[in-house]
C-alpha cells in the first residue's frame, strides 16, 4: 500500500528592525544649518587615513549625530486601550 505525500516547509517570518522616522518638517526649517554642520565635520573626517570600513562608520556616525541634535526623532503616538474602562464595568455587570 503506498500513499502520495504533497508537503510544503514553512515559512519563518524575521522580525526586522524599525528605521528611524526623521521628522521632515524641522530638517525643511533647519536646512542651512543641518547642511553646514555636515560640511564642516566631514571636512574634518577627509583628512583621517584608514580602511574603507572605518571612513564609513565615522562618516555614518558624523550624520547621524547631527540629524538627532538639529532635526530629531518623529514621537510615536501611543495606542488607546482598546477595553475601556466602562467597558470592564459593564462585562462586570453582565456577569452578575
Amino acid at each position: 500500500m503506498f500513499a502520495k505525500i504533497c508537503t510544503r516547509l514553512k515559512k519563518i517570518k524575521k522580525l526586522r528592525k524599525g528605521r528611524t522616522r526623521w521628522n521632515v518638517e524641522n530638517l525643511h526649517a533647519y536646512c542651512q544649518k543641518v547642511q553646514d554642520i555636515l560640511l564642516q565635520n566631514l571636512g574634518a573626517l577627509e583628512c583621517e587615513t584608514g580602511n574603507v570600513g572605518a571612513r564609513w562608520n565615522n562618516i555614518q556616525k558624523c550624520v547621524l549625530d547631527t540629524m538627532s541634535d538639529l532635526v530629531r526623532k518623529i514621537d510615536r503616538k501611543a495606542r488607546e486601550p482598546q477595553i475601556t474602562q466602562e467597558m470592564i464595568s459593564k462585562m462586570n455587570e453582565r456577569k452578575k
